[in-house]
């Protein structure tokens, strides 16, 4: 399992994201995104054992990349990614990225 660091990493390894504080919850937000919306994770807060919780969100996703997570998807469009390990996460956040204005996504983050 990835602790809040090793999560917080990956997320500020995107150029594409914009990163926001507020109190001990991390949020962030696709800078140039082509919907109203741009942001793509929230609540990602560390928990007191170093490990982290948090969602990223399919609201723009299609069906098809819905599908790929709906065991981790709440009713709210939410996806839960506290169990996803390195390459889950910089999956759906590269999917979500694409959601929010097929953008082309710097492969230098990606990884193997």
């Amino acid at each position: 399992m990835l602790t809040f660091n090793e999560v917080r990493s990956i997320f500020l390894s995107y150029p594409e994201l914009k990163e926001t504080q507020s109190g001990d919850r991390y949020s962030y937000s696709v800078r140039n995104s082509i919907h109203r919306g741009k942001l793509i994770a929230r609540e990602i807060r560390c928990n007191q054992d170093g490990t982290f919780y948090g969602y990223i969100s399919s609201k723009y996703m299609s069906t098809q990349t819905k599908l790929k997570y709906v065991d981790h998807t709440d009713s709210r469009g939410m996806i839960k990614i506290k169990t996803f390990s390195n390459l889950e996460l910089h999956n759906v956040i590269r999917d979500a990225i694409f959601s929010m204005g097929h953008v082309a996504i710097d492969d230098s983050a990606t990884v193997s």
